[in-house]
């Protein structure tokens, strides 16, 4: 590894640590440990999830894109109402999406690309 590598090594823990944002606060409000309606605040998600506000303010980005909690600025952060059969309905597109991007990916990548990947999925 040279330098080079060092802020794309920083973008991927940084890209790990909101995933993991991302997921944890997605089951509080799927399983109502976030009330609908509730205000929340990223520094009070961050110290609860024991992490920086960065990676909670891009999961709180990605919740909000997808529905589940709406940004106020300057006030904080609203949990919607979660309809579950929307959620499951939005699983349903994604995975297989997902999959079928992965299968392309490694259909497409160079033996270098594929080291990459290799490198990066075990350092996950």
């Amino acid at each position: 590894m040279d330098d080079r590598d060092a802020p794309r090594l920083g973008q991927q823990r940084v890209r790990s640590l909101a995933d993991a944002a991302f997921g944890a606060i997605e089951e509080m409000i799927v399983t109502r440990r976030l009330a609908p309606g509730a205000m929340v605040s990223e520094s009070e998600l961050a110290a609860e999830l024991s992490m920086g506000r960065t990676p909670v303010r891009e999961a709180l980005a990605r919740l909000e894109w997808i529905g589940f909690v709406e940004v106020h600025p300057r006030r904080g952060v609203q949990v919607s109402g979660v309809d579950v059969i929307r959620h499951l309905e939005l699983l349903e597109v994604r995975r297989p999406l997902e999959a079928s991007m992965v299968r392309h990916v490694v259909e497409r990548a160079t033996p270098e690309n594929l080291e990459d990947i290799q490198r990066w999925a075990r350092a996950r």
